[in-house]
């Protein structure tokens, strides 16, 4: 190996340290302060980390956070790519935002912008298309349907363009079997981030709901900058799986003074014995139950419908054809990446509705999970069907199976 090779490989190695392990966390904290503070300037707000990127900066035991998946995907804000996804509709959203008059949804992004699309285009979209089924379905004519874009970050132009879809969108949305449910007021997206100089004043009688756009972290040029000590990695969160060593936000807000505490060069030593330590406690798994229904739905995402309680009713959602059995307790689903699952998707709806109410009841003591091996978009957007299908706006099991069709 020569000179000029040795030095490429060093810069290599240089270049991966500085989006390594240490700096990524490091760069989450930093970020996770700022969304603290603008917490803190809107105490009242509920707050939401955007799967799955958000989940990082927003500390769980934070009063304010609400325990539903909150889920606006940044490809339903690519250009030429725009959508209201009914199978990510976070219809459920409304009644916490109603409770408590408004929300806050934090996310973040890699170099180059200030905004992730999420928060940029998709939000956005969904706020529009929302106002204009509940103007129509319950004939408000006073509702502010207009759509609400940041101008820094959406051109008049791709504004016009995703104008000219909302009617189609909401058409959809109002021919499905989606509950429109009345809001006193109508959403309205605002942007926040750290170049904000000053904070929108959110008080007196407002005449609109806000859906306050967090994006958590800061806009540095070729998205790394050099700091004390560190080197600030811009949209750390995401894409995990590249970097974390098997550490997942759960795990990472369980044991963050620990990790705050560390020297650098202990980090990945430390996080190897948090994930192996989590792996022993729960096979790998970390539920998240969904508040919504009162608990009784759990989602987690494992390479095995593993279960603490194997008499647990479990809706597993494999990424491909698998040698699972199905049982009475066990709902396999074969659900591919992308858009090849999307008419897989559709078709499994109906068998895990069923496959739900056959097992849960009336009682408050009967519980369903569903398990994702790889694809949680999908194990998301089953749990938010079952949601749809089967309780009520206030989290009461209902068992109602008619509503599944157009979900």
């Amino acid at each position: 190996m020569n000179l000029d090779e040795i030095l490429k490989d060093d810069l290599k190695a240089l270049e991966k340290e500085k989006t390594g392990l240490y700096n990524r966390l490091r760069s989450i904290l930093d970020d996770s302060a700022f969304v603290n503070r603008i917490r803190e300037q809107y105490p009242e707000l509920p707050i939401a980390p955007n799967l799955r990127c958000g989940a990082w900066y927003v500390d769980p035991s934070w009063e304010q956070v609400i325990g539903e998946p909150v889920y606006f995907k940044s490809t339903d804000g690519h250009f030429n790519n725009w959508d209201f996804n009914m199978r990510r509709a976070n219809m459920h959203l409304l009644s916490v935002i109603e409770r408590g008059k408004g929300l806050i949804v934090v996310d973040s992004t890699r170099r180059g912008k200030r905004l992730p699309d999420a928060l940029a285009k998709t939000v956005p979209i969904w706020c529009s298309v929302i106002n204009r089924a509940i103007a129509r379905k319950h004939a408000i004519s006073t509702f502010d349907t207009a759509l609400s874009t940041p101008s820094y970050a959406v051109s008049p132009s791709e504004h016009s363009q995703i104008e000219a879809r909302l009617e189609a969108w909401t058409e959809r949305l109002l021919n499905s079997s989606f509950e429109i449910p009345n809001l006193s007021k109508p959403l309205r997206p605002i942007w926040v981030t750290p170049s904000v100089s000053t904070l929108p004043p959110l008080t007196g009688e407002l005449g609109f709901l806000p859906i306050i756009c967090l994006s958590a972290s800061e806009n540095v040029i070729e998205g790394i900058e050099r700091r004390h000590g560190y080197c600030y990695v811009q949209g750390s969160g995401d894409d995990h799986e590249t970097w974390s060593r098997g550490l997942t936000p759960s795990e990472f807000w369980k044991n963050v003074e620990q990790i705050r505490r560390t020297d650098q060069e202990d980090v990945p030593m430390v996080v190897d014995r948090v994930v192996s330590g989590a792996k022993s406690v729960q096979a790998s798994t970390s539920w998240i139950p969904i508040t919504k229904a009162h608990s009784r739905i759990s989602l987690a995402s494992a390479p095995a419908p593993v279960s603490s309680d194997p008499d647990t009713p479990t809706i597993y959602v494999a990424a491909s054809v698998t040698e699972l059995s199905p049982s009475t307790l066990m709902l396999v689903l074969p659900i591919s990446q992308g858009k090849a699952g999307q008419k897989q998707f559709m078709e499994a709806l109906p068998r895990a509705i069923q496959f739900a109410a056959r097992n849960l009841d009336d009682t408050s003591w009967t519980y369903i999970r569903v398990v994702g091996e790889s694809n949680l978009d999908a194990a998301l957007g089953i749990t938010m069907a079952l949601l749809e299908a089967l309780f009520a706006s206030d989290g009461v099991y209902t068992g109602q199976l008619e509503k599944h069709g157009g979900s």
